[in-house]
């Protein structure tokens, strides 16, 4: 996902019906732009720009991406599906 100066992401979560996401992903391509923080709400957590890194939260978790003020802001975004999780069936018998 690119974002340039002006661009946002209003507050929002990844689990609608039509996502079905379990667990959202996020990975910081690069760390040299102004704005764009990502926040986590309830409670409001602001994830450290640091290019390189992945965080993991539930895609039911409220967030957001605030203005780009200048640069161009990268990431990756991804999504774990309920129904892409295959959990095996274990016997402890």
């Amino acid at each position: 996902v690119k974002y340039y100066p002006g661009n946002h992401f209003q507050t929002h979560a990844d689990d609608g019906a039509s996502y079905k996401s379990v667990v959202s992903l996020v990975g910081y391509l690069n760390d040299n732009y102004e704005g764009g923080e990502f926040i986590l709400h309830n409670p409001e957590f602001f994830l450290p720009k640091k290019s390189g890194e992945i965080y993991t939260f539930p895609s039911a978790r409220m967030h957001e991406v605030k203005e780009i003020l200048n640069g161009e802001r990268w990431s990756i975004i991804g999504f774990l599906h309920i129904d892409n999780l295959d959990f095996p069936k274990i016997s402890l018998i």
